[in-house]
């Protein structure tokens, strides 16, 4: 099976390195205004990435969202704008994460 990587929005570079290196890995973010899918797409594709590697999710009650991301095999977190509560349910759905600490 692929492996599963739940990213904050704002994990850009790291999230990116992390799926050219784990080819069978694919990116799972929660569901954004229409205009912001296919921008992001056009993105991975411009930086070698499959755009259908990229899995949009809408928001579930917090119980099915814990046991939806307990299918994750990583979070990676962003530097500058981190992710608070939804790096907790992760946590609380055994996902390990990956942070930063700022400057």
């Amino acid at each position: 099976p692929p492996g599963v990587i739940l990213c904050n929005r704002r994990c850009g570079g790291s999230r990116d390195q992390v799926l050219k290196r784990v080819g069978a890995s694919v990116l799972w973010l929660l569901k954004m205004p229409a205009e912001a899918e296919p921008a992001l797409r056009r993105a991975a594709s411009r930086k070698g990435l499959a755009s259908h590697r990229l899995i949009f999710s809408p928001l579930f009650p917090r119980e099915e969202h814990v046991r939806w991301k307990s299918l994750g095999g990583l979070f990676l977190d962003s530097l500058l704008y981190n992710a608070h509560s939804t790096a907790a349910d992760a946590l609380a759905a055994g996902v390990p994460l990956v942070t930063r600490a700022g400057p």
